[in-house]
Order: C-alpha cells, then structure tokens, then sequence
C-alpha cells in the first residue's frame, strides 16, 4: 500500500467534495451570509477529513513499521 498514492486520493476526494458542495443549487439560490456558513462548514468538514486520513495513515506506518522490524 503507496501512503503517498493513498493521501493523493484522499486529497482528490476532498477537493471534489468542497467542489460540489460549494457550487450546489442550495449554495446559489441561498443568501449570501447562509452561503458563507455551508462553506465554512464546507471547510470544516474537509479539514477534519484531511486530518483523519492523516492520522489513519500514520498509525498504518507506525503499525507496519512496528511489524516489520
């Protein structure tokens, strides 16, 4: 299992999410201050995201590493 290949796609999923989120029918038709909150909350959501992925594939290194040797 490739950490680099697997954060690439992560990173790929993420960024398409907070593509669609942001550029949804919800986010236009909404007032400006409610679509400044979804992206926001767009953001939230893909940071938190970013930082499981990490942290998953840090305990996978440090698991495979402590296998090995």
């Amino acid at each position: 299992m490739d950490v680099k290949d697997t954060e690439r796609k992560a990173y790929k999923t993420h960024v398409h999410m907070y593509f669609v989120v942001t550029s949804s029918p919800y986010c236009k038709k909404s007032s400006s201050s409610s679509s400044t909150v979804v992206v926001v909350v767009a953001v939230v959501v893909v940071v938190v995201v970013v930082v499981v992925v990490v942290v998953v594939v840090v305990v996978v290194v440090v698991v495979v590493v402590v296998v090995v040797f």
